[in-house]
Formats: structure tokens, sequence, C-alpha cells
């Protein structure tokens, strides 16, 4: 019985410890797809060309190369992502 209050307390303990958040190595905070898209660069670079981002939207389109997602129907709401190959797919 000691052993179950013992354990029982130390999953208490540890529950109120704070969630571990993954780490992105080289990553910014995220970014939304108007943002990566939106410059004011003379040669239409994005301001994050080169660097690694976190980004939300809906997969439109799939080729076999890469995919198309969109958070809004703005200007600048879409973005293509180049994989190099056919992306794989989960639901």
């Amino acid at each position: 019985m000691k052993r179950k209050a013992l354990f029982l307390i130390s999953i208490l303990i540890l529950s109120l410890l704070p969630a571990i958040s993954p780490k992105f190595v080289n990553a910014v905070p995220y970014v939304s797809i108007q943002d990566i898209q939106y410059t004011t660069s003379s040669s239409g670079d994005s301001p994050y060309k080169g660097q690694t981002v976190i980004t939300t939207g809906v997969v439109t389109a799939i080729t076999s190369d890469g995919f198309f997602i969109q958070n809004g129907t703005g200007p600048w709401s879409g973005i293509y992502v180049y994989t190099k190959s056919a992306p794989i797919l989960s639901g």
C-alpha cells in the first residue's frame, strides 16, 4: 500500500511541473504566411529567405515535389512548400 501511495504522490508532484516544450533548432517563433510572403525588398525576396520558420495553414494542393498551404483569402495568404519529393500524407 505504501508503494502505491508513494507512486501516486510522485505522479501528483510531476503533474505540477511545467511541461517541457519542444525546441526547434534555428527556428523563429510562429510566422504567418502573410509575413513570409510580404516584402518591401526590390529583389522580391522574403525577409525570411534562408531561415527556418514555423507556420500553419490548410493544404490546398499537392504536387510531385511539394504542396501549397493557405491561411486566408487575401494577398500573400498562400505559399508553396518545396519538399524535393512527393509529400507523405497522414490523416
